[in-house]
Formats: structure tokens, sequence, C-alpha cells
């Protein structure tokens, strides 16, 4: 249903979908749509407790002499690599995020969590609460910078490279 709803979505925008118009595509009645999501937003990002998870995964899998800031690092640029995979669908999706208030407010509640598991790695991997909770909220900050950026420009460039480079502008600006 999560499928055909983004379907619908990426057809004819996120207001421009009705529940009863997924339902009716999934051959399920609004109310059994209501089982599986709450609201709308959450069947739009359905995918991101999956991506999360993922996410949460691969920071808690350090690799040898890897110190917390190199792993959050290293997973982010992972993440990114998987945006340039799906550039099409990505970029799609921002369109519709940008396009909708509802969805732009739930994006960023979304990002809370995102930060919330960089800020968890840096505070087990030894930096002080109030170090972690800042860098935690620049990296998310300059996660958000980067691919604005890179989805306004058409997605047409190596947004791998360029999250590089937003880290090593964090490095020198923090560090």
């Amino acid at each position: 249903m999560a499928r055909i709803a983004l379907e619908l979505f990426l057809e004819n925008g996120f207001d421009g979908t009705t529940i009863d118009e997924i339902a009716e595509r999934a051959g399920v009645s609004s109310r059994t749509f209501f089982r599986y999501f709450p609201t709308k937003e959450v069947a739009f990002f359905a995918n991101q407790e999956e991506r999360l998870g993922r996410f949460q995964e691969a920071l808690a899998a350090a690799q040898e002499d890897e110190s917390a800031y190199e792993r959050v690092r290293r997973v982010c640029l992972a993440e990114a690599a998987r945006y340039m995979e799906e550039r099409d669908v990505e970029t799609r999706q921002y369109e519709i995020v940008m396009a909708s208030n509802h969805l732009l407010a739930y994006d960023l509640q979304l990002d809370q969590a995102w930060e919330q598991a960089i800020y968890d790695t840096l505070v087990a991997g030894g930096h002080a609460e109030r170090v972690a909770l800042v860098v935690a909220g620049a990296i998310i900050g300059m996660i958000r910078a980067e691919l604005r950026t890179w989805f306004r420009s058409g997605s047409d460039y190596d947004i791998v490279a360029r999250g590089a480079e937003g880290f090593e502008i964090l490095e020198a600006e923090i560090g």
C-alpha cells in the first residue's frame, strides 16, 4: 500500500492525492488504510523507519580504529551514495515535500530522529553530551544544506563528493 501511495503522490502530488484514491487503487477500504497509516504523511514517508533503522545499524557497526565522528561521516556518505542511486525518485519526492507545508513540517520532525542517532553515536564514542548535541545538529544542518542544493541543481553532480566537502568544512570550523 505504501508503494501505491507513493506512486499516486508522484503522479498527482501530495495534496492532490486522497486517502480514498490510495485505498481504491490498493483494493482496500479507507478504514484499512488507517490500520496501516495513521495519516497520509506517514504513508508518504513509509520507508523512513526502515531507512532510519539501517542508518542506526550502520552507525552501530564500527570499523577498526574508527572514531565515532569518522563512523558518522562514513555512514552519512554511504547514505548520500544511496540518494545518488535513487536520484530520480528522491528528487521527485523532494519536490513533493517542498510543495506541501504538511510534508515539510513532517520531514523536519523526521530529521530529529536522524540527529538523535548521530548524537547517540557520538556520546557512545566518548564525546561530551553538549559537544555531541552541537556537532549532531551541525551535521544534520550541513546535510540538509547539501541535499537542498543538490536537489535544486537537478541532482546533476556527485552528492557524495559534496557531502565529503561539507564534512571537511565542519571539521575545519569545528575542529
